[in-house]
């Protein structure tokens, strides 16, 4: 962490290999879901356990590429612990703004602007700046 705020940023492969995560992520919410409101379906702790257990996030983090980050960037549970100064309980992680960034980017361009379209009179000048924002960098990502 310390490392990333110094920089500003992450380096190259840890960022390539964030991105491709994401993008299996977003692939297999599609797959999985019993619904198609994705946004609403990839709340549901089902749909989370199905892509864990999913042979295609099987082999990603068995391929070459994962072991390879694991390795540089990984540090043990046991170092985890020295370095937050807890005891040997299992810590927990929060995803939550994981999650809220795959819902963001699970939606379309379509479906952001028909929000916009549909509620311009209901919204003021900041929201529907964030919604270009939304709309442009989906795009871009794209």
């Amino acid at each position: 962490m310390l490392k990333i705020w110094k920089n500003e940023g992450i380096e190259s492969d840890l960022e390539a290999y964030l991105k491709e995560l994401l993008e299996l992520v977003n692939v297999l919410i599609k797959k999985y879901s019993e619904s198609d409101d994705f946004g609403e379906y990839s709340k549901k702790a089902e749909l989370w356990n199905r892509i864990s257990d999913s042979p295609e996030v099987n082999r990603f983090m068995h391929n070459d590429n994962s072991l390879h980050v694991i390795e540089k960037y990984g540090i043990s549970k046991q170092e985890l612990i020295k370095r937050k100064g807890e005891s040997e309980e299992l810590l927990e992680v929060d995803f939550h703004a994981v999650f809220s960034s795959v819902l963001i980017h699970s939606n379309t361009v379509k479906y952001y602007t028909g929000i916009k379209d549909k509620a311009k009179s209901l919204l003021n000048s900041t929201e529907i700046r964030k919604l270009d924002k939304i709309i442009d960098l989906i795009r871009t990502e794209s």
